[in-house]
């Protein structure tokens, strides 16, 4: 059996399941990846910036730093467990928050 580089691991999975976009590999590491940027030079959004490495070459690896807190939206830093739940997003994504945009839901 011969061992595969992720690239080509990566390049199988999209070719098995007719995906058009990039599968996306998640670790953890108390050092930052060469090469990798942080989230925040992609998108705010934690969500969108993945989407955006999935589907565009612009960008290798990004990560989330000490920095993160200021520079991320917290619903991301939530879902990572980076953070507790806000109050503040209970309803944000789902029907808008009065301090955004005239409390119109984000359009991802």
């Amino acid at each position: 059996m011969s061992v595969l580089s992720p690239r080509k691991i990566g390049r199988a999975i999209a070719e098995a399941f007719r995906l058009t976009a990039r599968p996306l590999a998640i670790s953890g590491s108390d050092t930052i990846p060469h090469g990798a940027e942080p989230v925040s030079s992609v998108n705010r959004c934690l969500a969108a910036a993945m989407y955006h490495l999935a589907v565009n070459n612009e960008h290798r690896s990004i990560y989330v730093g000490p920095d993160a807190k200021a520079a991320t939206c917290p619903g991301g830093l939530t879902h990572l467990g980076l953070t507790e739940f806000p109050a503040s997003i209970r309803y944000f994504v789902s029907t808008g928050s009065a301090g955004y945009r005239a409390g119109e839901p984000p359009n991802f």
